[in-house]
Formats: C-alpha cells, structure tokens, sequence
C-alpha cells in the first residue's frame, strides 16, 4: 500500500514540475496523458483529450485538488487561519484516514513550487501559477496546523503543553497566559469524518512521524525564505510557527547518545532513538536548512520565553 502512495505521490511530483516548464513556454503545449504504467496504478492527471491545448493553471488546480480536500476548522475548536484561510488535507488517496507524512510530502511540494514559479509582469500564466501555489501551500500549512492543535488533548504523551508560564518547544500565536500553545509535530494519522464539510477526527495512531515533521518545517521555511521581504500578511506568522517548530524537532525527535557527542533523529517525539533508528529519517539537508533558519532568522523569531540557545 505504501509503495503504490509513494509511486502516486511521485508521479504527481513529475506532473507538478512539467506543469511549471509548460507555464513558462512562449507557445501553447500539448502532451500525451496516456497511462504508461500498469494498469492496477490509477495516474493522477489533468483531464485531457485530443489535441486540446493545456492550460497549466486549471491543470495545477486539477492535480492539486484530486489529492486534498478542505477541513472543517469552525467546529472542532481549531484555528481558523490567517485572514479566514482555508484548512486543506491530503485525504482519500487509497485511504480513508489523513497522515502527518502525505501532508508533509504535499505541503513541500507546493511550497518548492510556490517558491520556484517565474514571476513576470501581467495576469500571466507564470504568475498565475505562483499565486495558485502560494494558496495551495498556504491552506496545507493551515492543515497542518489543525493537525497540531487536535493533537494537543487527544492521546499526548509526549508533548505536553501546559497552560501559562513558560511553554518552551510549543506553537502557537503568542506567549502569555491568554494564548493556546499546543504540540508543534502532530499525530501521524487521522480519521476524517465525513459530511457536508470533512473534519479532522479522533487520531488512528498517535505521537509524530519525524520524517513527515521535516518536510512540513522544511515546506514552510521554503515559504518564508523566499517570501522575505514581500510584506504577505501570512509571513510572520509561518515564520515563527517553522522557528518554534525547529527547536519542537530537535528537542522531542532527536537523541543524544550517552557519551553526549552524537545525535540520532528518532522514528517520532516518542518512539525510536539509538535502540531503533531508521537510516531513511535522517535527512542531513532538511536538518542543514533547520539549523541555518535557526541561526539566520533568531532575530525576528527567536521569542524570549525561550532561546534558541538554552539546552
């Protein structure tokens, strides 16, 4: 099951970056959708025919939109984004549950796209597609988030988020008494409940997954990096949000090993360390990018409740 998401998830990933060149070209393109692969693997693509020419931005959305749906936020006591943002998930590929990994894989995919789309003068397709990344990794962040303060009071062992006082390796909107802090690294995985509007259930296997953690810190540092310095109203807040993630990471999904020389990325804040590792959670790039958004950015988001240097 899981190598069947893997292979939909990367044939996706490939139609996202040819969708990016074909918004660029001077002259309309066409491309043959025919399935290559077997025939038990559903392709996720643009709905096409014939030479009809494509239009990236509505084959963008297509792809996009078969992958995730909109949560309900207003009803189970969530956040309810920035400037009323949307909340969106990756749901119903093959599974009737939502991952913190799926949501990080996608949440990095639109982010890198957001942030890798030519900019140019005009309604262009170029701009278009931006602008439509930028929403589409925007409302995953928001996803994302929900993720994270559902996880607050249902099945925590590990993260555990008083209220008032000092809360270190917490998210959250601000610090004193009068703001909800909640676990930075969600649940793994979800059930969603179904009706008119979807909505984030009861957790299906609870504490982090530490690889689904990078790519969303990973994902939303993309977004801030590239996005300095362009007064969006969302900036500060995902901002802080990835700085207060970068130190949840290192504090509950790292471990020092007994001599106090080497650390090891966890399988979760719970569960593995140097008794159980995974070579595949490792991830020296993402852990790069943390430590450099750590040092480049204390500044504006290292908060004074605690710093980023305390131990």
């Amino acid at each position: 099951m899981r190598d069947a998401l893997s292979r939909r998830m990367s044939r996706a990933l490939l139609v996202l970056v040819w969708l990016q060149g074909a918004a660029a070209a001077k002259k309309p393109t066409y491309v043959d959708w025919t399935s290559k692969a077997p025939k038990k693997v559903e392709l996720i693509h643009p709905e096409v025919s014939g030479d009809t020419p494509m239009d990236p931005v509505v084959a963008i959305r297509q792809v996009f939109d078969s992958l995730t749906v909109v949560v309900d936020t207003v009803n189970t006591k969530s956040h309810r984004g920035y400037l009323g943002r949307e909340a969106r998930v990756v749901y119903g590929m093959d599974e009737q549950s939502a991952s913190s990994a799926l949501q990080g894989h996608v949440f990095l995919m639109a982010s890198m796209a957001a942030a890798t789309a030519t900019d140019a003068d005009g309604r262009t397709a170029d701009n278009l597609v931006r602008e439509d990344m930028e929403a589409y990794a925007l409302e995953l962040f928001e996803g994302w988030r929900t993720m994270c303060e559902r996880s607050k009071d249902q099945k925590q062992t590990c993260q555990i988020i008083g209220s008032g006082g000092k809360r270190p390796f917490s998210c959250g909107d601000g610090w004193d008494w009068t703001h909800e802090r909640f676990p930075c690294l969600p649940h793994r995985r979800w059930a969603v409940s179904t009706g008119a509007i979807p909505a984030l259930a009861a957790p299906l296997d609870t504490d982090s997954d530490a690889a689904a953690d990078a790519d969303a810190i990973l994902a939303m540092i993309v977004l801030v990096v590239r996005f300095e310095g362009e007064d969006r109203p969302w900036w500060r807040e995902v901002g802080q949000f990835a700085y207060d993630s970068c130190k949840a990471f290192l504090h509950y999904n790292t471990e020092v090993n007994g001599a106090g020389q080497d650390r090891l990325v966890k399988l979760g804040s719970c569960r593995g360390g140097w008794a159980c590792a995974n070579p595949s959670y490792m991830s020296p790039a993402h852990h790069r990018a943390m430590r450099n958004y750590l040092v480049d950015f204390s500044g504006v988001f290292n908060n004074e409740k605690h710093q980023a240097g305390e131990p």
